[in-house]
């Protein structure tokens, strides 16, 4: 991600640039969100193209931007709550502070801020600054963490409990606010129905397949799951696609076709499996890893108005985990819709991640090549 559109000469996380910092006595900006999301777009075209923050940013600060899909472990450390976060950093990458998205005038008056504190306390910690937090954006989701091992009838009952409890009556799904498909508790709920024959179990799942193929969850137009939406009624869906969850999708609509003699659910994972491949599916094996959110785009409502509009790009990095969920997906695909070819294509997709980062003792890699983002149709 180094340089790139605008002003600022974004450089790549690496020993040089804090290094940099360190000869220069700067802090660093770290500013990391993954490239399927509006948000870190915006902030970017908006707050970074901004001449004045630019130039602050160029002569004050080592500006360092990171993409957490393709580097995991930075995002893990120093994701604040959500994306876009923005983060300072000392040259020894302590945090200093740092929170979500910040218009130009606001981010004007943080880096202030920040620079006033660094030049008087230096490498020690320093508050916030009063910047502000970004609203997390995870889901309420059964927890998965009994205190007893997962194979006991205990902890199956408390996983019961859980299902039932934190399952939203009105709309389906589970809990009150933001809707996501939570395919590891729905997966759960509909395997444990089949262990104890629970019709409440299996009632969880099914209304919940159902209200999100009758929701803002699904692509109407060309196909795909979103992220997630905003309200408990599945509506107002925040519109990026990311590979792994149509994946889970994928395998969870397929494995309850056939535990539930659900016809339906397999035609929605083979309508589900046609978007992939026609969106994400690499000619060379493997996967792409998203598209970016275009909240226009999304709301026509007809392929001939998208494409006047333009396709939202697409990140075209072939990640390794998410290539091989899409893979064992394909395989199940293959076995209950009875299509060789989407096995065949698992094969050569998990080929050719393997032969392009596997490093002998040292396992496999994360990505199979660089990031790039492209027009889907290109």
């Amino acid at each position: 991600m180094t340089g790139g559109s605008g002003l600022i000469q974004w450089r790549e996380w690496s020993s040089d640039a804090f290094a940099s910092a360190a000869h220069e006595r700067k802090p660093v900006l770290l500013a990391m969100g993954p490239a399927w999301c509006l948000g870190t777009d915006k902030m970017h075209r908006v707050s970074y193209g901004d001449p004045d923050v630019a130039r602050v940013v160029s002569e004050r600060f080592v500006p360092i931007r990171v993409d957490p899909d393709r580097r995991p472990d930075i995002g893990e450390r120093y994701t604040l709550d959500g994306w876009p976060t923005t983060a300072f950093l000392t040259p020894a990458g302590a945090l200093l502070g740092g929170g979500g998205h910040l218009d130009p005038a606001r981010l004007l008056m943080v880096l202030t801020q920040v620079l006033d504190a660094f030049e008087a306390r230096g490498e020690e910690r320093v508050a916030d600054g009063g910047l502000p937090g970004h609203t997390g954006e995870r889901g309420d989701a059964p927890s998965v963490q009994p205190s007893s091992p997962l194979d006991t009838e205990e902890a199956g009952l408390w996983l019961d409990d859980q299902l039932r409890t934190r399952f939203d009556q009105v709309w389906a799904g589970f809990g009150p606010g933001a809707k996501r498909a939570h395919t590891a508790a729905l997966k759960a709920a509909l395997l444990r129905g089949r262990r104890v024959a629970s019709a409440s179990l299996a009632d969880i799942v099914t209304r919940t397949l159902d209200a999100i193929a009758d929701g803002g969850l699904v692509d109407a137009v060309e196909g795909g799951f979103f992220r997630y939406c905003e309200e408990p009624d599945w509506s107002r869906p925040h519109v990026e696609k990311l590979l792994t969850l149509n994946a889970r999708m994928v395998d969870l609509l397929l494995t309850a076709s056939r535990i539930l003699d659900r016809p339906l659910y397999a035609e929605r994972a083979a309508a589900t499996i046609r978007f992939v491949h026609d969106r994400f599916a690499d000619a060379d094996g493997g996967f792409f890893a998203s598209q970016r959110a275009d909240p226009d785009y999304s709301a026509l409502t007809s392929v001939e108005e998208r494409g006047r509009h333009g396709e939202p790009p697409v990140d075209r990095s072939v990640y390794v985990d998410a290539t091989a969920t899409m893979a064992s997906a394909y395989v199940l695909g293959a076995a209950v819709l009875e299509d060789r070819s989407l096995v065949e294509f698992a094969a050569t997709a998990v080929d050719r991640v393997v032969m392009e980062t596997y490093e002998r003792g040292g396992g496999v890699g994360h990505s199979a090549q660089r990031a790039t983002c492209a027009r889907a149709a290109e």
